[in-house]
């Protein structure tokens, strides 16, 4: 495989557009079986730019693209780390820039914004502001990938002015199938916090439980099931079985920001 140095010039009209840059060095490789390297690819419509280590600026057209290696930046790492150690806050701030990014170049193959969103769809189910899974929504173009797409289409359908019976529905149909995979491991989670709602103490118990069961490594919902948990057998009037749940939320999950909520629940009120 021969590596060459991009060689079009950008047009000045082109040259004047607003794009976003990324500061990593990336393999476009081509479809002729020729590999390009390009420092801060941007695209614009049906053409990709890109810097090489010398020289000026140039482009390449994506239909004479295969793929494009690109490099994972220190963020989307820590965002990786942050999403295993449950931090769904820290993984949104992470991952906001990156999800920008690579959504310029999600119908490439090889652009990492699938698997940016598999790290931040169930970080927003667990520590999103409203306003946040709002934005998202608006902005969501549908992936290609039907897990994402169908995980998507429960958050539209909670957002939605559907019946609680139409949502109880489809979270259970979407344990049905994989209980394992994005949509169930959501649907897990929304049926336990529609069951402590209704105050089925026992079911929302069984329901947070099958987060952690089923969905080993979706860890941004699993402080939130475990808070649920802790609620549930609180609601049953039953501490001692909540303390397990408890203690596993504070040793595995210190950042999270149901630890937090976790002491205040637990906190004693003070007596006047």
């Amino acid at each position: 495989m021969n590596r060459r140095p991009l060689s079009f010039s950008i047009p000045a009209l082109i040259l004047s557009a607003v794009l976003l840059e990324c500061s990593f060095a990336e393999d476009v490789v081509l479809k002729d079986g020729n590999v390009v390297r390009g420092v801060g690819l941007r695209r614009e419509g049906a053409f990709i730019f890109g810097k090489p280590s010398s020289g000026s600026e140039a482009l390449i057209p994506v239909n004479t693209i295969a793929r494009i290696a690109f490099p994972e930046s220190s963020g989307l790492r820590d965002a990786r780390e942050k999403f295993f150690a449950g931090d769904s806050r820290a993984v949104l701030d992470n991952t906001a820039s990156e999800m920008t990014y690579h959504k310029l170049f999600m119908d490439i193959p090889g652009s990492l914004w699938t698997t940016i969103m598999r790290l931040r769809i169930p970080a927003l189910v667990a520590g999103a502001r409203a306003s946040e899974i709002d934005e998202f929504l608006r902005d969501w173009t549908p992936s290609g990938d039907a897990e994402l797409d169908a995980a998507v289409g429960l958050l539209k359908l909670k957002k939605s002015n559907s019946s609680a019976e139409d949502q109880s529905k489809a979270w259970k149909t979407a344990t049905e199938g994989n209980p394992s995979n994005l949509s169930a491991a959501i649907s897990w989670l929304e049926l336990g916090n529609a069951a402590l709602e209704a105050k089925d103490w026992t079911t929302a118990i069984r329901y947070f439980v099958s987060v952690q069961v089923f969905s080993p490594n979706y860890r941004p919902l699993h402080p939130a099931a475990l808070l649920g948990a802790v609620k549930a057998c609180l609601g049953n009037e039953q501490p001692d079985q909540a303390t397990p749940f408890a203690e596993d939320l504070k040793k595995d999950y210190p950042r999270a920001s149901q630890t937090k909520a976790l002491e205040k629940l637990l906190k004693p009120e003070k007596q006047p």
